[in-house]
Order: C-alpha cells, then sequence, then structure tokens
C-alpha cells in the first residue's frame, strides 16, 4: 500500500467517520532511557507514526470541518516520540519537620510538599519515617510527546505545515531517610508509562492551544503554505 510504503510503518485498522477515514497504524513499543538528561536539550526516541486523517469531501459540504480554502486536500497525521531520559525536577533535604510544607516541583505545570510527594515513594511513611532526622526527596520527569500535524498537499506531495503538539508526564522519585529504628533507608517510586505507544497512567498531561481542533490545525496549514510564512510549530519536542 502507498501509505505504508510512504511511512515505513504496517496499519492495523481502517476507521470511517462523518468526516475522515483514518488509517491507523500497528503500535509500536518503545523502550526509552532511564539515564538524566541536560534540563536545556531535548533528547526523543525516534518517532512513531499513530494514524493518519483524510478528510471527507462530504465534511466540508455538510459543515462539519470548517476549512477557509477548500481548493486544497489536507489530512492530519499523528505520532508519538518519548523523552530519551529523565528531567530532574527537583530537590530538597533537610529535617523532615522544617521540609514537609515545603513546595517541590512535581512536574512543569504542578508543585507538591515535599511531604506528599515522600507519600508517592513510601507507602504510610507518616509511621514510618524519624521526622526528627534528615530527609531528601528528589523528582525526575519522563515526558511523551504527541504531535498532530497538518499536512496540505502541493505538486502530488503532502507538505506538513502546522505542528500542534501534546505532552504527558511519568513521574520518578528518589528518596532517602530514617526509619524509627535509625536505619538509613532509600525508596524510589517510577511511573512508567503504560503502554508505550499511548500510555493512560500519566501524572500530569498539557496541550498546546487548538490540539483538538481539526479544523484550526488545517486552516493554519493552508495558510502557512499558500503565504510562505513558513511551517507553524507550537509543540512541547518536534
Amino acid at each position: 500500500m502507498v501509505l505504508e510504503n510512504a511511512t515505513k510503518q504496517k496499519i492495523d485498522s481502517v476507521f470511517e467517520d462523518q468526516q475522515y477515514i483514518s488509517f491507523y497504524f500497528e503500535k509500536i513499543e518503545v523502550q526509552s532511557s532511564d539515564k538524566i538528561l541536560d534540563n536545556d536539550s531535548i533528547e526523543t526516541t525516534k518517532p512513531v507514526i499513530i494514524a493518519v486523517h483524510y478528510q471527507k469531501p462530504e465534511a466540508l459540504i455538510n459543515g462539519d470541518l470548517q476549512i477557509t480554502n477548500s481548493s486544497y486536500s489536507t489530512r492530519i497525521y499523528e505520532y508519538y516520540k518519548w523523552s530519551n531520559g529523565y528531567y530532574k525536577m527537583g530537590s530538597k533535604s533537610g529535617i523532615f519537620d522544617s521540609i514537609a510544607n515545603t513546595l517541590l516541583t512535581y512536574s512543569p505545570i504542578r508543585s507538591k510538599t515535599v511531604s506528599l510527594i515522600l507519600g508517592e515513594a513510601i507507602s504510610g511513611f507518616l509511621s514510618i519515617v524519624d521526622k526528627a532526622m534528615p530527609v531528601t526527596a528528589e523528582t525526575y520527569n519522563k515526558y511523551y510527546y504527541k504531535n498532530r500535524v497538518g499536512q496540505v498537499q502541493s505538486n502530488n506531495i503532502w507538505m506538513s505545515t502546522a505542528y500542534v503538539g501534546s505532552r504527558r508526564t511519568f513521574l520518578k522519585v528518589w528518596t532517602t531517610y530514617y526509619d524509627s529504628y535509625g536505619q538509613p533507608l532509600s525508596k524510589n517510586y517510577e511511573n512508567d508509562g503504560k503502554p508505550s505507544a499511548n500510555p493512560t497512567n500519566y501524572n500530569d498531561i498539557e496541550k498546546k492551544s487548538y490540539y483538538d481542533n481539526d479544523s484550526w490545525i488545517k486552516n493554519r496549514a493552508i495558510q502557512a503554505l499558500s503565504s510562505g510564512s513558513g511551517i507553524y510549530m507550537d509543540v512541547y519536542a518536534n
């Protein structure tokens, strides 16, 4: 099939609704690294295509999709990738009673107290941790990036001209503490994204503006191509 040859991935299923004919590709499980990444860099796994959605002509006629210039053929394709490791978000050390209510970065959009973060890693920690002794809590994030791309056909070539993205956060917590017997201990919590092709057990999720608006993405793709203004990019990782 032409689409399989172009993408180098196998199609798993085809779905048709009022607006689209959608080709969904075989789910490919991706293994990312557990290394710690530089916070100023973006390092990802290779992209994997999820689906390609072809607009049905009747969707324009009946107004399901509002495309400003219907002389262009458009489609949306979706792909994902993972950060190839973890980003360190925050760290706090001190006597538990002194830092328990201190805020520590939990994800790009949320902070939690040290006490709550310790609770993520240590089951029943309030009855285990010696609150008069030092504790350490460190938070790390791994990301699942999913981008939706507006494509416009020009001279029989599909041009990718508008990218809008989302990001799902998966948390890792590393802790050290003393138990009630005075023993130094270490405990980790790690939330692996399952399944890696479309994980639903995320700790947080973010979406760029218009991520869920198909008409906007397609119109922006047409505008970028017709005006020569360049590719529109609003993603967390390309």
